[in-house]
């Protein structure tokens, strides 16, 4: 699983654009698990970049979640955390991200450090883009209140491709401390 290129041209308007977001407290931190208690996510994230073929890479184990570590940090006062994540596997069966699609409006996502730092975020929007349409100017920008985006994939999966059509993108906003 892979995802289109994370440079891309500015955004335009956005999912969290509707208004100013709850200040931090913590300091900004490199994730290192996620956590959406109401589906049951509970995975260890590890840093991920963009690969020579300009995709951003997702590890290999489906039940661990990439953090684009070229984005922002959890916590950060600004820009997007982006967490990349596998919906299954023909071997390793369901991902981290399996129930992804399932996630609504109010949904609470709890990032954690390694040293147990946490920051919570409330999911303000799920949306379904082709993988050929992604909106990675919007999906990866830096320049922007702060929030959380989570990726899979989803959609029709071509068993020739062995790809799925989709990505399934969710926003999220900081909680409200």
């Amino acid at each position: 699983g892979t995802l289109p290129p994370a440079t891309a041209p500015a955004a335009a308007a956005s999912p969290s654009a509707a208004g100013p977001a709850a200040p931090h407290r913590a300091a900004p931190f490199a994730p290192a698990r996620v956590q959406v208690p109401r589906i049951g996510i509970d995975a260890p994230v590890v840093p991920v970049t963009v690969r020579p073929d300009e995709l951003l890479a997702v590890p290999s184990d489906v039940r661990t979640v990439g953090w684009w570590s070229a984005g922002a940090p959890a916590a950060a006062p600004s820009g997007t955390v982006v967490l990349v994540g596998h919906v299954d596997s023909a071997r390793q069966g369901p991902g981290a991200f399996f129930d992804t699609r399932t996630l609504e409006p109010g949904d609470r996502v709890i990032l954690s450090s390694a040293d147990g730092r946490t920051a919570a975020y409330t999911v303000t929007a799920r949306r379904q883009y082709p993988k050929s349409a992604l909106p990675t100017g919007l999906v990866f920008d830096q320049d922007t209140t702060p929030r959380l985006v989570l990726v899979t994939c989803g959609g029709s999966f071509d068993r020739a491709t062995r790809h799925y059509s989709d990505n399934v993108v969710v926003y999220a906003l900081p909680a409200p401390s």
